[in-house]
């Protein structure tokens, strides 16, 4: 093989890798960017919806990298169930009561804002954390490990993991649903004489 089909074998695979290249570099620079535009920072006063969770100039935002305990959710404390999930949204409706200053990310799948929010010039993810009522999820690991060795908040005693509690009750849900529907489907066969 001439040295002169080598070369330009060569040059039209360096110049397809190139092209790949700028093509990857391109997607990930739009990608970067589009996510700095969705960033917006919002103020005011905000209405906590449950421990993770609130509602701010109208948008909801769910605080980013934590995890609280759902509001109808229990916990076990000194061999006693305990509204965990009250007390998690009655700290975050304190912490957020003079005022908060989030900055937005990107969408969950539930549609909510994803933010992080400063209230009193602290971290409002961070003090739920410190105070035991929320599950890290990255962000505050030494908060979380300083909240489990002072065994505080959830940490004094028992509790199911949010996500699994969550997780749990739909499938509660669905079996005590289901149980439900063929009650009424027996019950309307035996008002309309159809006893089977």
């Amino acid at each position: 093989m001439p040295v002169y089909t080598l070369v330009k074998r060569l040059w039209r695979k360096t110049l397809r890798t190139l092209a790949i290249a700028a093509t990857f570099v391109c997607i990930f620079v739009a990608v970067a960017w589009l996510e700095a535009r969705s960033t917006r920072t919002l103020e005011g006063r905000a209405l906590a919806v449950d421990g993770d969770s609130l509602v701010l100039n109208g948008e909801r935002l769910r605080l980013e990298g934590v995890d609280a305990p759902e509001l109808y959710q229990t916990c076990l404390k000194d061999g006693a169930e305990w509204p965990c999930g009250r007390e998690a949204h009655n700290a975050l409706r304190r912490l957020i009561a003079k005022g908060v200053i989030c900055e937005t990310m990107r969408l969950d799948r539930y549609d909510r804002s994803l933010a992080r929010c400063i209230s009193n010039g602290q971290d409002v993810a961070e003090r739920l954390v410190t105070m035991g009522l929320a599950i890290d999820y990255g962000r505050f690991e030494a908060e979380a490990a300083d909240a489990q060795r002072r065994r505080v908040g959830m940490w004094a005693g028992n509790f199911d993991d949010p996500q699994e509690w969550r997780r749990i009750q739909l499938v509660q849900s669905r079996v005590d649903h289901g149980i439900w529907d063929r009650l009424m489907r027996w019950l309307g066969g035996v008002q309309h004489g159809d006893e089977r």
